[in-house]
């Protein structure tokens, strides 16, 4: 029958053997978990802003605006990042985003209200360059 002494001696030697692991587990999963969860609410974010209406409000009509295309050329299609917000509570979404076209690229940046149910573009305006095509309302709006 094993003494306590050796029974302790055994338990020490596997502790000092296997203790970097229990480093990398209480550490490594603890961080893999947050980018893991950052990761996954970047991407929810960025998909929930490509799938409103605002987006889509706005990028049909960049698209049909022939100061726009005569700038990048067609067909004009949106970078995969968009930045900004769209809040139906409060009725207000402000978003920013890039289209790209053969000629070149643009930056978009639309401000909408909720009217009635109906999102209305207040602010559409895209920068070329040093060309800046002001769509709907106007600067300093």
């Amino acid at each position: 029958m094993p003494s306590d002494l050796m029974v302790k001696v055994a338990q020490d030697a596997w502790w000092d053997q296997n203790k970097h692991w229990f480093r990398w587990v209480l550490v490594g999963v603890p961080l893999l978990m947050t980018v893991l969860g950052l990761t996954i609410g970047v991407v929810w974010m960025v998909l929930s802003l490509w799938g409103s209406e605002v987006t889509a409000l706005s990028l049909e009509r960049v698209r049909g605006s022939s100061e726009v295309v005569s700038l990048l050329g067609e067909p004009i299609e949106a970078g995969w990042l968009i930045q900004g917000s769209v809040d139906e509570g409060a009725g207000v979404a402000e978003l920013r985003y890039v289209v790209v076209g053969p000629k070149g690229d643009g930056g978009v940046r639309v401000r909408a209200e909720l009217v009635e149910g109906v999102w209305v573009v207040t602010r559409l305006d895209v920068g070329a360059g040093e060309a800046v095509v002001v769509l709907e309302g106007g600067e300093g709006e």
